[in-house]
């Protein structure tokens, strides 16, 4: 009989081992990620296997009175008790954690070592069976509670399995302690009846066998994680593709869509000397007609026909070497002289809509810029006020342009006597397409900021106190910053 109590443990022990080292590699992850349900289960798993070994090691070494080496025996029972407890454990942690079960957990074993090795020299051996199985059912049904709460809500073959492995346990350990209540006394291993020895013999399996089944828990939960990696992997290889694909579209759409806003800019800025060629054609095919002709007015013509030709192409250069980010030809330009091609471009059409022009403040100073380009932002914001004053029923129609030098910069505004900008229209006023004009383009505005912030200035808007808008840009003296100065 104690060949076979050593031969059953140690066996039991091996089988565990086993276990052990076939799940090390589903467990290796998860116990380095602080899994608590996969700590406990692993200190329940070599708590276990500890305990069979010594108790193989205590009975193959214990003499006939069954109560010698009574504290391997101690120490084996609170090894098994153990294990059993860290194993309640992991299950409840699946449901939820709790560290006040742990140290709870901890509290009842130092309390059961140290009553149990008590109790060996005070009691009989049917007793601490009895005391063993109890706590073993008491452990078991509370391990098959949070196992069927968890169950309940989450589809896993091997915690189904467990948990009729559960069940079948306590059916033998309340087996296992009916027997010890009949026990007579027991004073050696070999008087341990065959009863309660199959009984032993059958849980220590069924035990082994909730092992394995654990064991396979933690590879289908490694298999699952597998899987869902395989198909994160997936996605992400999707979005990956679909990202690429979308930055190709972008690029595509962005290269159209600055293609399709230089056309429009240049469209824009083109109406206004193509306009004046055209009233100028006109006026010399009269002179033309005229008899006797009258020389110096053609040539007069011819001259604003050829300096509006000259407008158009350097517009032209201009807006495509903006979008293009391509060298522009700087020159050093009078404030003065700057302000003079103005009132000379834009006086004749304000003159004919009954509007004054004027400019005032201190036009001394010298700017470093593509004249052309601040050219156009000041006749688009000239155009703009005699827009918005041909709309407007006030007497006494004004357009004044004004400069001022601010630290080191030249500042030009542009204001007139009319409505001013409604409040609903002033955020998105700078922005591409947005217009508050009727028939508007939504360009002028939009490009007027995009030269001026390649100069390194800024342009905002206000409404004056006394009625009407007023644009202003600040310019440095010495263009700064542009990204295409070279």
């Amino acid at each position: 009989m104690q060949v076979s109590f050593t031969l059953l443990f140690c066996l039991m022990g091996i089988v565990l081992t086993g276990v052990l080292l076939g799940s090390a590699s589903y467990l290796r992850d998860e116990y380095a990620s602080k899994n608590r349900s996969a700590q406990y289960w692993l200190v329940s798993l070599i708590s276990t296997i500890l305990g069979y070994f010594v108790f193989s090691y205590a009975i193959s070494n214990a003499p006939n009175d069954i109560k010698g080496h009574s504290f391997l025996f101690t120490i084996a029972n609170v090894l098994y008790v153990g294990g059993l407890v860290f194993q309640v454990l992991f299950c409840h942690v699946l449901r939820a954690d709790s560290k006040k079960a742990l140290w709870f957990a901890c509290g009842f074993l130092i309390f059961f070592a140290i009553e149990f090795e008590w109790s060996r020299g005070a009691s009989l051996f049917s007793f601490r069976v009895v005391q063993v199985a109890v706590i073993s059912l008491l452990c078991l049904i509370w391990q098959f509670v949070n196992l069927a709460r968890y169950v309940g809500a989450h589809k896993s073959l091997q915690l189904k399995l467990l948990l009729g492995c559960t069940a079948l346990e306590m059916l033998l350990v309340i087996a296992r302690a009916l027997v010890g209540t009949k026990l007579g006394a027991v004073d050696t291993i070999d008087a341990i009846p065959a009863p309660l020895l199959i009984l032993t013999f059958t849980f220590s399996a069924c035990n082994s066998v909730s092992y394995l089944i654990a064991a396979g828990y933690w590879a289908e939960q490694n298999t699952a994680k597998r899987v869902q990696a395989r198909i994160e992997n997936e996605k992400v290889k999707g979005l990956l593709l679909e990202r690429d694909t979308l930055i190709g579209s972008l690029l595509k759409a962005n290269k159209n869509s600055t293609t399709a806003a230089i056309s429009a800019s240049m469209a824009h800025e083109l109406n206004q000397p193509i306009a004046a060629i055209d009233v100028n054609l006109f006026m010399l095919e009269k002179a033309l007609e005229e008899a006797p002709i009258d020389v110096k007015k053609a040539e007069t013509l011819l001259g604003s026909i050829a300096m509006d030709n000259q407008r158009l192409a350097n517009i032209i250069k201009s807006i495509g070497a903006i979008f293009k980010n391509q060298p522009i030809s700087y020159q050093s330009t009078e404030v003065s002289e700057l302000l003079s091609s103005i009132t000379r471009i834009a006086g004749p059409d304000c003159r004919s809509k009954g509007i004054a022009l004027r400019v005032i403040g201190n036009q001394n100073g010298l700017i470093t810029v593509d004249i052309t380009a601040i050219q156009q932002v000041l006749l688009n914001l000239v155009s703009n006020a005699i827009a918005a004053l041909e709309q407007s029923n006030t007497v006494g129609k004004i357009i004044e342009i004004e400069t001022s030098i601010l630290n080191a910069d030249i500042r030009f505004s542009v204001a007139d006597n009319g409505p001013g900008v409604p409040s609903q229209y002033q955020a998105k006023l700078f922005e591409l397409m947005q217009s508050n004009k009727e028939g508007g383009s939504g360009l002028g505005l939009w490009l007027c900021k995009h030269i001026v912030t390649e100069y390194g200035g800024m342009i905002f808007q206000e409404n004056q106190a006394t009625g009407g808008a007023k644009f202003t840009f600040d310019l440095p003296e010495v263009a700064k910053n542009s990204s295409s100065i070279q």
